[in-house]
C-alpha cells in the first residue's frame, strides 16, 4: 500500500495490460508525454492515484514510449511494489538495448534515460538485498551516463563488501562531477586507510 499525499491509503491494483500493434500518431506521441509530466508531478506531490491514472493513459497513447513505462515504474517503486518496478524497468532495458544490438544508435535523450533505469533497478535489486544485480545495474548504467548517482551507489556497493579501493575509485568519479563536503572527507579517510605512509609525519 502507499500513501496519498492527504495521508490516505491508497491501494495500487496492477495494470492490465492490452498488446497494441500501431504506431502512434505524433499528436499522441505528444499527448503522451504530456501524460507523463503530469504524472511526473502528481508523483511528487504524493499523489499516486492520480500518477497512475495519468500514466496509464500516456501507455495507452503510445506504448512504445519508454518514458511511460518509467514513469509508472517509478510509482510502483514509490507503493513498494518491487515486483512490478522490476518489470517495468526490464521492459525499458530490453527495449532499448534490442535496439542498439539492430544496429541503431540511441538517440542521447534514450541513453540517458536507459542510465538511469538501470540506476533506479539498482536501488530496487538493493531493497530486495541482491547485492550482485545490484552492483551489475550501477555498473550498466555508467555505460550511459556518467552521473553522481550510480558513481556514489557504487561506491556505496564496494564499501559494503569492504572493497576499499573500488569504493575510492568511484568517490572520486563522483566528486568530479558534484560538490560533497561529505564525501570528499569520506574519501579522505579511505585514503588514509589505503595508503597510511603518505600520512605518517
Amino acid at each position: 500500500m502507499g500513501r496519498k499525499g492527504n495521508g490516505r491509503k491508497y491501494k495500487w491494483k496492477p495494470v492490465q495490460e492490452t498488446k497494441v500493434n500501431y504506431i502512434p500518431t505524433k499528436k499522441n506521441q505528444r499527448k503522451s508525454e504530456e501524460y507523463c509530466s503530469e504524472a511526473s508531478n502528481y508523483l511528487r506531490l504524493g499523489e499516486f492515484r492520480k500518477a497512475m491514472l495519468a500514466v496509464q493513459k500516456a501507455i495507452k497513447l503510445d506504448p512504445k514510449n519508454p518514458k511511460g513505462y518509467w514513469c509508472r515504474g517509478n510509482i510502483y517503486m514509490n507503493l513498494n511494489a518491487l515486483e512490478e518496478t522490476k518489470e517495468d524497468y526490464l521492459r525499458i532495458i530490453k527495449d532499448l538495448e534490442g535496439t542498439v544490438k539492430l544496429g541503431v544508435k540511441l538517440p542521447h535523450e534514450m541513453e540517458e534515460l536507459l542510465g538511469k533505469v538501470y540506476n533506479d533497478l539498482g536501488l530496487v535489486y538493493g531493497k530486495q538485498k541482491n547485492s550482485e544485480n545490484q552492483k551489475t545495474c550501477f555498473e550498466s548504467s555508467l555505460k550511459y551516463l556518467n552521473s553522481p548517482e550510480a558513481n556514489f551507489n557504487l561506491a556505496a556497493v564496494y564499501e559494503l563488501e569492504n572493497n576499499s579501493e573500488e569504493a575510492l575509485k568511484y568517490y572520486e568519479a563522483y566528486l568530479k562531477l558534484e560538490d560533497s563536503f561529505n564525501i570528499e572527507i569520506r574519501t579522505a579517510q579511505i585514503r588514509m586507510e589505503l595508503y597510511p605512509e603518505k600520512y605518517q609525519e
